[in-house]
Formats: structure tokens, sequence, C-alpha cells
């Protein structure tokens, strides 16, 4: 109710990211689980899948959207350690934004990757 009250749910109750029909979001369950153990606790016959050498978060309660890129904040040397850009959108307005800045800035990345 309160989604549908800010005008954030979409009308059909159907996501629609990176679209430009999208309209809001839609509410649904599930659940995601990553495990992260240290390094130093893997025992010898564990496998690693990956290795988390970073992490940042972009959104701090004070933007005009949920996810905007910072990239205005970050200096050259921090924009080129960046391997690769996540985007994650709900609607046309920021999102297009959101997605073209991606696709821009990966071509100053290392690997030039951008998930978008």
């Amino acid at each position: 109710m309160f989604y549908q009250l800010i005008r954030m749910s979409a009308p059909d109750g159907r996501c629609k990211p990176f679209s430009c029909y999208a309209d809001g979001i839609g509410r649904g369950d599930g659940v995601g689980v990553v495990l992260l153990q240290r390094l130093s606790d893997v025992q010898p016959a564990q496998r690693i899948y990956a290795t988390v050498r970073g992490g940042s978060m972009n959104h701090g309660a004070r933007a005009a959207a949920l996810l905007l890129l910072a990239f205005k904040r970050m200096s050259w040397p921090q924009l080129l350690q960046i391997k690769s850009l996540m985007s994650n959108v709900t609607g046309p307005e920021r999102g297009m934004e959101t997605i073209w800045k991606c696709r821009y800035y990966s071509k100053f990345l290392i690997n030039g990757i951008c998930l978008a």
C-alpha cells in the first residue's frame, strides 16, 4: 500500500528493469545468501570460489534516487581501479541515466565491463 501511495509500485505489479516501459517496482518474496569466510580461516580441503578484495556502498540515504553512480566524487586513480560496474534500476528516468553513465565510464575501466 505504501509503494502505491508514493507511486513507486508498477500499476501491473511487474518489474521491468532497463525497459523503456519500466513504470515502478513489483514486489515479491525471495532470499539471497552469500556466505563469506576470512581467507585465513579456509581449510585445505575447502574450495575458494571468489575473493572479495574491496567493496563500496553508493547510497547513503542522501541521494536523489536509490541507486545513482558516485563517479563525480572519485579521483582518476580510484576510477582506474574499478574492474566492473553493476547497475540495478527500476524506472526509465534515473535508470537510463545510470545505464548510460555505466557504459560511458566502462571505457576507462581495466576490463571495460559494464553489467547494465
